[in-house]
């Protein structure tokens, strides 16, 4: 959470102040892990590993174009005691540990890009080449293969992950095997299953219709409809990057119809209803001939019970909201100066 002179520190629910404000940005913690940039004497501007008390642990260089967005960040983050860090010019993926060494690497032979994702369930996702793709353990070691370029490059959640195969998506276990209980479905796209449930999105049945149908797969597999007109930018458009954290997911959609239609966004509980839209401190009015915005907003998933959300500013500066999950702002910054 940043205070009036865009300083970053960590607060709790209570907003007592847990780690001082002192950095140039931070990111959440996982795994007892944060990462923050720290700006120097000098102006330069670097990127290190903290503790839960504070504490720097070592500099994060591969970090070094993000010292402006690491509180938004949730893909620089440990899981399972391990970190994912860009490749290096070997053509090998590289995964560090919480201290900050290297624990190990694999290699590839992708002539285009090279793709590997961090540890879920103890497996992480790779591309092997331009034409296979695998899942590694915590040891480095190679679990499981697949042929195929698999633009779903997704990690195991309670023993599924998403995959792209010749007869479309699908879900794979840990052995290999495809999920039966999809195969009676007309899948457009397909969802990580977290918390038990996952997004779906059915091929239309009718040929004049161009959004596909939404649905939300239920713990016994079958599939509840979202009796929602989901808006085009909605992010369940594109299913496979979003996902239910402490049994909500962010959506936008429409209301009324014809001339009456309006966009609303909001929370979507899992059983496919909305559980409250965003507060009017998060919603931008229009004004102008043009329609300009007041403000733009940035948000998304809850981690650890709280989603985080950034207000900016045509001024430059910004604003940190935090939702809980009744919808209610229960924290949030003063105004502050974008950092430069």
């Amino acid at each position: 959470m940043p205070n009036a002179q865009g300083k970053w520190g960590y607060v709790d629910a209570n907003n007592k102040v847990i780690i001082p404000h002192k950095f140039h940005d931070a990111s959440p913690f996982y795994e007892e892990r944060a990462f923050v940039a720290i700006k120097q004497a000098n102006g330069q501007v670097s990127c290190h590993a903290i503790d839960a008390k504070g504490t720097v642990l070592f500099e994060a260089k591969f970090l070094e174009n993000q010292t402006d967005a690491l509180y938004f960040s949730h893909y620089y983050h440990y899981s399972d005691g391990f970190l994912n860090v860009p490749q290096d010019e070997n053509n090998t993926y590289k995964y560090i540990d919480k201290a900050g060494k290297l624990a190990f690497t694999f290699p590839h032979n992708c002539e285009n890009y090279g793709i590997s994702n961090n540890f879920s369930e103890g497996l992480a996702f790779v591309q092997l080449t331009d034409s296979t793709w695998g899942y590694i353990d915590t040891k480095g070691k190679l679990a499981l293969q697949g042929k195929g370029f698999a633009p779903i490059e997704h990690n195991f959640h309670q023993g599924w992950a998403v995959i792209s195969t010749d007869t479309g998506l699908t879900y794979l276990n840990k052995k290999g095997e495809k999920a039966t209980f999809l195969a009676q479905y007309a899948l457009q796209d397909l969802g990580e299953m977290r918390e038990g449930y996952a997004f779906v999105a059915l091929t239309p049945k009718d040929t004049l219709q161009q959004e596909p149908d939404y649905a939300i797969l239920q713990p016994d597999y079958s599939l509840k409809p979202i009796a929602l007109q989901l808006a085009h930018s909605t992010p369940v458009t594109y299913v496979s990057y979003y996902y239910f954290s402490n049994g909500l997911a962010f959506l936008c959609y429409y209301v009324g119809k014809d001339e009456s239609m309006r966009e609303r966004c909001g929370y979507l509980n899992t059983a496919g209803k909305i559980a409250f839209e965003l507060p009017k401190e998060l919603t931008p009015t229009r004004k102008g001939t043009e329609g300009e915005q007041d403000f733009y907003t940035a948000g998304g998933q809850f981690h650890e019970g709280l989603a985080c959300w950034t207000i900016q500013y045509p001024n430059e500066t910004k604003k940190i909201i935090y939702l809980n999950t009744q919808g209610k702002i229960v924290l949030q910054s003063p105004i502050f100066k974008t950092n430069r």
